[in-house]
């Protein structure tokens, strides 16, 4: 009975000890010693979301859709034949009470969650996950949980190249001699043409000539790159995911004078792409007509060389 009693007393000053740890170092503490402690790292925190009856709301994610699970029969969802990236989301039963849940897993290992109520008025009905995964990122880490973004996003879940590197990477690119040839536009005797394609750890460089034949000085609104689908059918919505440069050199370049070039380097947050993905280069002229617009594929990126 003494042997009974003390392991007993063990027993329970086990638990104490248990108890007593720190919030970071597990999230819940069992009293069995052989169930393993999640940590928040681990955790991947959930979006909220409303849906309603007579109101269908679209997610559109990064990847194309590869699995869908609902907590409940509350929620119905579709993923068109045509548009896979798309998830169509909407109540089966109308007012339903109790908050539900869903995943969604894309096939670039992205994994996302959802909390679902029911609104027959949401105030969001169309949402671009790929839009918000830099804040994402952010959120989860000052929180201290683990990110949703997909196993290879580079913005993030990488690391990120200070800005003087940056700078200092861009500036040997634009010193560099061209080794690409014939990968660009030419419109009204404005031409845009990718010289060379680096690499520095998950951030692309793009070297980019800008030339300017006319007479008149070209100076542009914007230029953007956008990630998009290699093969789309005709009047199908399709939502490209636009690459935000880290860094542009030289910075102050607005315009280009006429009968002037000038190179100009784009650090973009990317490290590849597949096979029916391209990248989107668009320069549009403010003011004029002369928009400049061209893609690149794999294969360029492919070539890219290290700095």
């Amino acid at each position: 009975m003494k042997t009974f009693i003390f392991l007993l007393i063990a027993a329970g000053w086990g638990r104490s000890c248990l108890g007593q740890l720190p919030d970071t170092s597990r999230i819940f503490v069992t009293a069995n010693p052989y169930l393993l402690p999640i940590s928040k790292a681990a955790i991947k925190g959930s979006y909220p979301i409303e849906v309603a009856y007579q109101k269908t709301t679209h997610i559109i994610f990064p990847a194309r859709i590869k699995d869908f699970d609902a907590g409940s029969d509350a929620v119905i969802a579709l993923v068109p034949e045509n548009v896979t990236n798309v998830l169509r989301v909407k109540a089966n039963i109308k007012g339903f009470a109790e908050e539900t849940n869903m995943t969604i897993i894309t096939e670039d290992g992205g994994f996302y969650s959802f909390l679902v109520n029911y609104n027959e008025n949401p105030e969001v009905f169309n949402i671009n996950i790929a839009n918000n995964l830099q804040s994402d990122a952010k959120v989860a880490s000052h929180l201290g949980i683990g990110s949703i973004n997909p196993f290879n996003q580079t913005q993030e879940s990488k690391r990120i190249i200070p800005t003087n590197e940056l700078l200092s990477f861009s500036q040997k690119v634009n010193a560099k001699s061209a080794f690409l040839v014939g990968i660009g536009m030419v419109k009204n005797e404005c031409t845009a043409m990718i010289m060379g394609v680096y690499r520095k750890q998950d951030v692309t460089f793009l070297q980019i000539k800008l030339q300017n034949e006319s007479e008149l000085d070209y100076e542009w609104d914007f230029i953007k790159f956008f990630v998009k689908e290699r093969h789309t059918i005709k009047r199908m919505a399709v939502q490209n995911e636009e690459l935000t440069p880290l860094y542009v050199h030289p910075e102050s370049i607005q315009s280009i004078g006429a009968k002037t070039e000038r190179k100009m380097v784009f650090a973009l947050p990317i490290k590849s792409i597949t096979d029916n993905k391209l990248i989107s280069v668009e320069i549009y002229e403010r003011g004029g007509g002369r928009h400049l617009t061209f893609e690149i594929d794999d294969s360029v990126l492919n070539q890219a060389k290290s700095i």
